[in-house]
């Protein structure tokens, strides 16, 4: 069985964010044009992010990563340690050089927003004189490039490295992404 059906410890509905479970589910019902019958846990079920237990509604792995108000209680090194560094290198002990460090947790949709909003923060904008004449801003990393990236870090990872952190680390002359796992 994959990872990500196995069947969770959490409880549910307690440990889980039920608002965004129906918005999930309204969505899936819109697209798939279900009847509206469905409740969010059939929707829930259907979507195979959980199991039926008598009348008990079981989630999986998959179901933590997207609903759980703390998906740490499973899964520890869900999250992102962001990191800028002042500097074209990471240095340690004495030299530590590091000028934001933070620590981004929860579901995974969240941590995804939450590290954009961080990284557009902290990423410079030059100025150059376009073909028309006029002075242009432009970001320092196309917001598509390092978007796609952080999502990628986050689906992509293996989650059964459960103690593993995704690192963003800036530094003078790049951006780095590190997921666990392999390719």
């Amino acid at each position: 069985i994959a990872w990500e059906q196995e069947d969770s410890k959490l409880i549910f509905p307690k440990d889980f964010d039920i608002n965004s479970i129906s918005e999930f589910a309204a969505a899936v019902v819109n697209r798939r044009h279900l009847t509206p019958d469905k409740t969010d846990i059939d929707i829930l079920v259907l979507r195979r992010l959980g199991r039926m237990d008598g009348e008990q509604f079981i989630p999986n792995m998959a179901c933590v990563l997207l609903f759980s108000i703390d998906p740490m209680k499973e899964i520890p090194g869900c999250k992102i340690r962001f990191l800028r560094f002042d500097g074209k290198e990471e240095h340690t002990g004495q030299k530590w050089n590091a000028v934001k460090d933070e620590s981004i947790e929860g579901a995974v949709p969240r941590v995804i927003v939450q590290t954009a909003k961080i990284l557009d923060a902290q990423l410079r904008e030059f100025s150059r004189l376009g073909k028309d004449g006029t002075f242009v801003s432009v970001k320092e990393y196309p917001s598509d490039a390092w978007y796609e990236a952080i999502v990628n870090a986050c689906c992509h990872r293996s989650y059964s490295q459960k103690n593993t952190a995704i690192y963003v680390k800036m530094f003078d002359d790049r951006l780095e992404i590190e997921s666990p796992g392999g390719f």
